[in-house]
């Protein structure tokens, strides 16, 4: 259940959590509630007590590349986040560089959010390296970073769509689910791209984006 949480600031974070403890919530939203890097810092104090929540979602509100590195340090050794949204907040390659740590080491999130932040190549650059690492991750939306060029957007697109193959194969099957790929702002099957990298081996693929770099 989503509750609406009113308010701004430290005293729009302190509400939510009190919704969470008093309702065991698997949800965090605090969208739009302007909580700026103080905010994320309280958040990552709690989430180092709380080990049930499943989403979070922070957008809009300006927590900077701080804010995702209090955020980042306890993300990267929790294992109950699949949902992690940071659309619209002004992070900066400096902010990715922190969620690379968590990319590399987490393997419980399943779906990122950055959309409409000022990354640029040299951080999709960064999002791609980490992603090598990462076999969990089918969803990064990178909409609205227009300094992201289209060569590094396909072979992160690529790297999605493998993860995507390895989680369908775990299940036994490849013919109930589409892949959930979401970039620019447009999901798509990739049905002959998947069926390429389902056919190689995870070094095989591996191989493939790097020549493409």
């Amino acid at each position: 259940v989503m509750v609406a949480i009113i308010g701004t600031g430290e005293v729009a974070v302190e509400r939510a959590i009190n919704v969470i403890k008093e309702n065991n919530e698997t949800e965090l939203n605090l969208y739009r509630c302007c909580i700026r890097e103080k905010g994320a810092e309280r958040i990552s104090s709690f989430l180092k007590q709380n080990t049930k929540i499943e989403a979070l979602y922070l957008s809009r509100n300006e927590i900077g590349d701080e804010g995702v590195n209090y955020l980042s340090e306890v993300i990267r050794i929790n294992s109950s986040i699949r949902m992690l949204s940071l659309s619209l907040n002004k992070i900066t390659d400096k902010g990715v560089q922190y969620l690379t740590e968590v990319i590399k080491t987490n393997t419980s999130v399943k779906e990122i959010d950055l959309q409409w932040n000022e990354i640029t190549n040299d951080g999709a650059q960064m999002l791609l390296s980490s992603l090598k690492h990462n076999f969990s991750i089918t969803a990064l939306n990178l909409e609205g970073n227009s300094r992201i060029s289209k060569t590094i957007s396909s072979q992160i697109k690529l790297k999605l769509q493998f993860n995507e193959g390895l989680k369908l194969f775990e299940f036994g099957s490849v013919s109930f689910s589409r892949p959930k790929l979401y970039f620019c702002g447009k999901e798509g099957s990739g049905k002959t791209t998947l069926r390429k990298s389902l056919q190689r081996t995870k070094s095989q693929s591996e191989v493939e984006i790097e020549k493409t770099e």
